[in-house]
């Protein structure tokens, strides 16, 4: 029996624009309705042919990979053969030297599309090439995480982003569709796009007077929407659902914007250099990897295979991307493992995606940890807008807060103590107020940021 995500398909076809962009996106939807419920083994097996073929053009016709011992590769019987016999690519190197993993050419039905750049959250900015086949897979993501996502096209979407030029407030720009044909083929409800330059203060209004059922923008955003709609006692408008891309999501934002924004959180894990990594499992709040165009692994310490329920480095091969090929790379995030989903499909689980390594609290004794301060109950003590945590030491932490009154001592000292309660060990804990904490040159913005070296 075709489940929900099918159904969604099929009536998005119903609505499907003219023109041969729409019939691709169409044509790759129908092979990833498909494929996603293969078993795991079928999968692998795909992604070893591609994998085959992606470094036998690697191991001739990139520099950075004059050494690779393709032979090996080509042998493997396994994916997890050939993965072994494949180094692991250091997001520095990739940093150093971009131009090392351009070929002079490329195979036949590739072209070059154009550039993408990570955000530079993790400390270090890495740009590659794109072509039309690896583009055209992101575009199948893209109308796939709206189908995952169940939404209705007739709606109104709006979404938040850097990156959006020309959106300014106070208008932002208003288009006739969500998207361009070649990623949302089908006749849409209106969309509205503004730029993450708006305060936080002309984004809810912004918002308010737009009036979108369907909201797409950052975690960080959302939480302070969360919070001013709990002070306020309703959100900036009716929400249908929430899409957040490009920062961590935890159980206290997907509480907070079902209670404060009236929808639940739908998450996408991408990277600007990779592309979409996992999309939300339609039935539970897990993550998907999206195997048919990406080799995800995530490894522990030793570099094995995390098990499930293990946390690890995330390390990825993007399958189609022929000109700026990136084997085994590890992109500088952590995520945790899951067993098989109850839904069916053979695609990889994580469970969560914990963020980057610089999002890591460190003891001076080599003990780290993932932090939580308790940040949702500060606001019983202080009306904060934004916050931000900073370990500027092993036994020192900033805590940066943006709030909309003077906050009393006898507040700052509660505050304090939730945190202390929370730290594995004593801490020196000092504050610092502001106005509003800007977001980082790709537009994410981190709640918690490791400053030692």
């Amino acid at each position: 029996m075709p489940d929900r995500t099918h159904r969604a398909l099929q009536k998005a076809e119903q609505l499907r624009l003219s023109g041969i962009g729409a019939a691709e996106v169409f044509g790759f939807q129908r092979r990833l309705d498909e494929s996603q419920w293969f078993a795991p083994e079928k999968l692998a097996a795909f992604q070893l042919v591609q994998l085959k073929a992606l470094v036998r053009f690697a191991a001739t016709s990139v520099e950075a990979y004059r050494g690779l011992d393709a032979a090996r590769v080509e042998a493997a019987a396994t994916l997890a053969e050939a993965l072994a016999a494949i180094p692991i690519l250091p997001r520095d190197r990739l940093a150093k030297a971009p131009d090392a993993f351009h070929p002079p050419g490329l195979p036949t039905g590739h072209t070059l599309s154009g550039s993408r750049s990570s955000s530079g959250t993790s400390g270090q900015v890495v740009r590659v090439d794109t072509t039309n086949v690896a583009f055209a897979w992101q575009n199948a993501l893209t109308f796939r995480t709206q189908l995952w996502a169940g939404r209705d096209f007739s709606k109104a979407f709006a979404a938040i982003r850097v990156g959006r030029t020309g959106a300014p407030y106070p208008e932002g720009i208003s288009t006739d569709s969500w998207d361009a044909p070649t990623a949302i083929p089908v006749r849409t409800g209106p969309g509205y796009f503004l730029s993450t330059n708006a305060s936080l203060e002309q984004q809810w209004e912004w918002l308010g007077r737009r009036g979108p059922d369907y909201l797409l923008t950052y975690p960080s955003i959302l939480r302070a929407f969360a919070a001013r709609a709990r002070r306020e006692g309703q959100g900036p408008c009716p929400l249908l659902g929430i899409s957040s891309v490009g920062e961590t999501v935890d159980a206290d934002l997907r509480d907070d914007a079902r209670r404060w924004l009236g929808a639940d959180v739908f998450d996408i894990y991408s990277a600007e250099e990779l592309g979409t990594l996992a999309i939300q499992c339609p039935e539970c709040r897990r993550y998907h990897t999206q195997d048919e165009v990406a080799i995800v692994e995530v490894l522990d310490e030793a570099g094995r295979p995390a098990k499930a329920g293990a946390t690890g480095r995330v390390v990825v091969t993007p399958l189609f991307n022929f000109a700026s090929p990136l084997l085994r790379y590890d992109c500088g995030d952590i995520a945790e493992r899951g067993a098989p989903c109850s839904c069916g499909r053979g695609l990889g689980v994580l469970n969560r995606i914990l963020g980057r390594h610089r999002n890591i609290f460190r003891l001076a004794d080599g003990t780290t940890f993932w932090p939580s301060f308790g940040a949702k109950s500060f606001s019983s003590f202080v009306s904060v807008r934004q916050h931000q945590f900073r370990q500027l030491s092993f036994n020192h932490l900033e805590v940066v807060l943006a709030v909309d009154a003077p906050v009393a001592p006898e507040h700052e000292a509660s505050v304090r103590q939730t945190i202390r309660k929370r730290m594995p060990a004593p801490m020196e804990i000092s504050f610092r107020y502001v106005d509003e904490i800007p977001r980082e040159p790709g537009g994410k913005y981190q709640e918690f940021v490791c400053l030692i070296p």
